[in-house]
C-alpha cells in the first residue's frame, strides 16, 4: 500500500516564501544575501529609472546595479556584519555607538567608494574620469549617505540579528539607491550639459 501523500501546505504565499528565505539563509547564506541584494539593487534602479521619467527603461544600468549587489554588496556586508559581532560584541562598553561608527565611518565610506567606482567603470567610464567624478562627487554623495543610513544602520547592528541584517539593509537600500541613481543620473547630465556648451564655445 502506498504511502499517504503528505498534506499540502496552507501557509499564505508570502508566508511559504519567508520559510524558504529562512531556510536558504540557514543552507547558503552568503549566496542567498547575494542574489537578494542583486534583486533588489536592480528593482531600486528601475524604480529610479521610472521616477525620473525615462522614455525606456535601461536594461544595462538596472544589470549593472544587480551584478553590484551579487559580487560586492552582498558577499561584503555578510562578512563585515561577522567581523563587527566578532570585534565589537554588543557587551562592549558603549557598544551600540561604536558599533554604529565602525559601521558609518569606517565600512560606509569605503562602501560607498567602491560602489561608485565600480558603477561608473562598468557604465564605461575610464578610470581617469571616474576619478574625476569621485573628486567632484563623493564628498556630498557621502553626506546624503549619512542622513540616510545613521538611524537605520544604528537599528541594524545593535537590534537586528546577525543573519537578517543583510535583508534589512537591502530593503533600506532600495530606497538608497533610488536616491543615489538619481543623483548619478542627474550629475551626468549635468555633466553632458557642461560639455556640449564647452564644443559650442
Amino acid at each position: 500500500m502506498a504511502p499517504p501523500a503528505a498534506p499540502l501546505d496552507s501557509a499564505p504565499l508570502t508566508v511559504r516564501a519567508a520559510r524558504a528565505y529562512l531556510r536558504l539563509l540557514q543552507s547558503s547564506p552568503i549566496l542567498t544575501k547575494s542574489v537578494s541584494s542583486a534583486i533588489i539593487s536592480a528593482l531600486a534602479d528601475l524604480s529610479a529609472q521610472t521616477i525620473l521619467r525615462n522614455k525606456r527603461f535601461n536594461l544595462s544600468s538596472a544589470g549593472n546595479y544587480a551584478l553590484m549587489g551579487l559580487v560586492i554588496t552582498g558577499p561584503a556586508t555578510h562578512h563585515f556584519h561577522r567581523l563587527l559581532d566578532r570585534w565589537l560584541p554588543p557587551t562592549l562598553p558603549a557598544a551600540a555607538f561604536l558599533r554604529l561608527a565602525a559601521d558609518r565611518l569606517l565600512f560606509g565610506p569605503v562602501f560607498l567608494l567602491v560602489t561608485l567606482y565600480v558603477l561608473n567603470r562598468l557604465e564605461g567610464h575610464c578610470h581617469d574620469s571616474t576619478v574625476f567624478m569621485l573628486k567632484n562627487g563623493f564628498l556630498p554623495m557621502f553626506k546624503a549617505n549619512l542622513k540616510f543610513w545613521v538611524p537605520l544602520s544604528y537599528i541594524n547592528v545593535n537590534y537586528v540579528s546577525q543573519e537578517y541584517r543583510v535583508l534589512f539593509g537591502n530593503v533600506c537600500a532600495f530606497f538608497w539607491i533610488i536616491i543615489m541613481a538619481s543623483k548619478r543620473r542627474r550629475a551626468a547630465l549635468r555633466e553632458a550639459a557642461r560639455r556640449d556648451r564647452e564644443e559650442e564655445e
